[in-house]
């Protein structure tokens, strides 16, 4: 058996790793409301991420390294010692509307194939993402909701703790897409693309963000 660490960094090498479960639908419209709670979100990030009955400020980025393309997710609670962090990788086909809308739906058993989410507090928590949709209008406002299921503990000797795995959260996200697009170097190092100049998958993804 893995230690609890061994499984959380094996569901951070799922999230790098994932090839994404997922279709993508046209109905991209976000309601009134949807469009109020993204536009609410704090001057000190882009996006609220909510979880399991705690806020995390931060942000929700489309980020291309590559060909690899993924949404990902970071914020800080409220006594900025907490932190969530998460990835949901997205296929190769992945596209957003002529407007630049999207409307992007996840599913697929909660195996790590579809993403992977991890509070990180005095003891971290690994979820693993089952289904739910990511959604931006034109502007790039969100409404984001994932059901997310979570990692079983692990004892000192390495076995699954009774009742501490398997409940099913959703995280919700309001806020505004940001974007960021990496290349990798002949030296293998990855440098940020501020321009989105360098990779035309950038270019097309990234346009307008």
């Amino acid at each position: 058996m893995n230690t609890r660490e061994g499984k959380l960094f094996q569901l951070a090498l799922m999230v790098a790793l994932l090839a994404g479960c997922a279709s993508a639908s046209v109905d991209h419209g976000l309601s009134a409301e949807e469009r109020d709670a993204a536009r609410s979100a704090p001057g000190t990030g882009s996006a609220v991420h909510s979880l399991a009955g705690a806020e995390y400020v931060g942000a929700f980025t489309l980020d291309v390294t590559g060909e690899t393309v993924s949404f990902y997710l970071s914020g800080y609670d409220s006594v900025a010692r907490n932190s969530l962090g998460g990835r949901v990788l997205l296929p190769a086909d992945f596209s957003r509307q002529q407007d630049g809308a999207f409307d992007f739906q996840v599913t697929g058993p909660a195996d790590g194939t579809a993403g992977g989410v991890q509070v990180n507090s005095e003891s971290a928590v690994g979820y693993q993402v089952e289904s739910g949709s990511i959604r931006a209008d034109d502007a790039g406002l969100l409404s984001v909701r994932l059901v997310v299921v979570r990692i079983a503990d692990v004892d000192s000797e390495g076995f699954d703790v009774p009742g501490t795995g398997g409940t099913r959260e959703t995280l919700s996200v309001s806020g505004h897409l940001t974007a960021t697009c990496n290349v990798r170097l002949p030296s293998n190092d990855v440098v940020i693309d501020a321009e989105h100049t360098a990779n035309p998958l950038c270019a097309e993804l990234l346009r307008g963000l």
